[in-house]
């Protein structure tokens, strides 16, 4: 079951539906990271390439646990390193530039 839900990318408010468990990734990643939900999904948005909005946050969410796990529970700047392994060439040249 997918549940709907309204989310501000960017300056664009849009509605996202996503499966309830990628929902409290969402939300635990966002409280760990000192983020809002908005600010998560924007950053998250603007690194996506090529992929539906919704395919980038589950992976991203997917990504970020595994990664944290990897790294250790108290590991720094995991937004970022996930970011670098799950970004697409073309946006990681683009942020490169």
């Amino acid at each position: 079951m997918l549940l709907s839900r309204n989310v501000t990318v960017g300056a664009l408010r849009t509605s996202m539906r996503l499966e309830p468990e990628f929902w409290a990734a969402l939300v635990d990643i966002a409280r760990m990271e000192n983020l809002s939900l908005d600010a998560l999904c924007s950053r998250i948005d603007a690194r996506r390439g090529t992929l539906a909005r919704t395919a980038a946050i589950r992976l991203f969410a997917t990504a970020y646990f595994g990664i944290r796990r990897a790294a250790g529970a108290d590991a720094p700047n995991v937004v970022e390193a996930v970011f670098d392994e799950i970004a697409p060439e073309p946006v990681k040249r683009r942020l490169q530039a």
